[in-house]
């Protein structure tokens, strides 16, 4: 089962190499995305293919063949971003998005004029214009990837030892960053595999980690290691940009394809602290989870004070906040996990 795995990531790195050609022979134009700030279905649907730029890319890691940045014909990122993707990479087409604000049909009303801010600046007419076939095919590709990676990642926690949280962001990077209709097989070969092994038991304390963007999820693995099992994320390259399913039989698509993402948990920066604690960090103890380990140096400076109103709505909730920077993380948690233990 162990070489299956291994040699379904390599056909995914594979694929991830050859992002500029595979685009190219799509024949679409191509938007880069930077961080979870629209539908992409609403993209597709009008004739963009919306492609996910590479964590690594802004991470100030190597990108190891990834799709370099003069790929994408826009940009397309959270509105605070605009002016380090402007300096860090000399692009002028950046549609740079605001914040979300609220739930329900206020904010879906600005959802809707942030998509039709980014298909006027692109050319691409209104997201009304797009028709009700074309949207339903969209939905559907973006239905299946998004249920094969929730499948996989859940079947990772019972299966834990088979696949690390490194492989886990190849799989979650690949399914963003290659066109739908290329990696969605290899999704659910993966998914076959995990299947058919054996379900792995820990008693293990439960955590989840929170930051920005990762980069390297290796160290994900070693904040696990011996010490406990990360069973959920809220990291702008983690699970939640796989979070939401529509009806794509529905007559009013396009409605309830704003209001799902009017409740959804956007990642730091996207949407305000406060709002994103009722939709996750409310509910953690019911999932069993004790503490919530904050990658502080993956935050850049403004959300800092997100993280102390997260931190102190936390511990009056009765979990654990550990903030760390990534170099400690792995020594900090299991240094305060065992001193909880010890002492219960």
């Amino acid at each position: 089962m162990l070489n299956s795995l291994e040699s379904a990531l390599v056909r995914i790195r594979a694929l991830q190499a050859g992002i500029p050609e595979i685009a190219a022979n799509s024949g679409l134009p191509v938007a880069g995305i930077l961080g979870d700030v629209m539908p992409s279905e609403i993209l597709r649907a009008s004739g963009i293919l919306p492609l996910k730029v590479p964590s690594a890319v802004f991470s100030g890691l190597p990108v190891d063949g990834k799709a370099p940045v003069d790929l994408y014909e826009w940009l397309i990122v959270p509105e605070y971003m605009k002016e380090f993707v402007q300096s860090s990479f000399q692009t002028k087409n950046i549609i740079a998005l605001p914040a979300i604000h609220g739930y329900g049909e206020q904010a879906a009303e600005a959802i809707h004029a942030r998509i039709n801010m980014a298909l006027s600046a692109m050319g691409a007419g209104e997201a009304l214009g797009v028709s009700l076939d074309s949207l339903r095919r969209s939905v559907g590709e973006f239905n299946e990837i998004r249920r094969a990676v929730r499948g996989i990642s859940l079947l990772r926690l019972e299966r834990n030892s088979e696949l690390g949280n490194a492989a886990l962001q190849e799989i979650f990077e690949s399914a963003l960053t290659v066109p739908s209709e290329r990696i969605r097989p290899e999704l659910l070969k993966i998914l076959d595999i995990l299947n058919g092994i054996p379900p792995v038991e820990t008693s293990l304390p439960r955590v989840m980690i929170a930051g920005g963007y990762c980069g390297c999820w290796s160290l994900i693995d070693e904040i696990e290691r011996d010490s406990c099992l990360v069973t959920e994320d809220d990291l702008a390259d983690g699970r939640r940009q796989f979070d939401i399913t529509l009806d794509e039989s529905s007559d009013y698509l396009h409605f309830e394809l704003l209001n799902a993402y009017s409740y959804k948990a956007f990642p730091f920066g996207v949407r305000a602290a406060r709002e994103r604690f009722e939709l996750v960090y409310s509910q953690l103890k019911n999932y069993g989870i004790e503490a919530v380990v904050f990658l502080a140096d993956s935050l850049c400076g403004p959300r800092g004070e997100e993280l102390e109103y997260l931190r102190a709505r936390l511990m009056r909730a009765g979990i654990d906040p550990i903030i760390a920077r990534s170099a400690d993380a792995a020594a900090v948690t299991a240094e305060y996990l065992r001193e909880v233990h010890r002492s219960a």
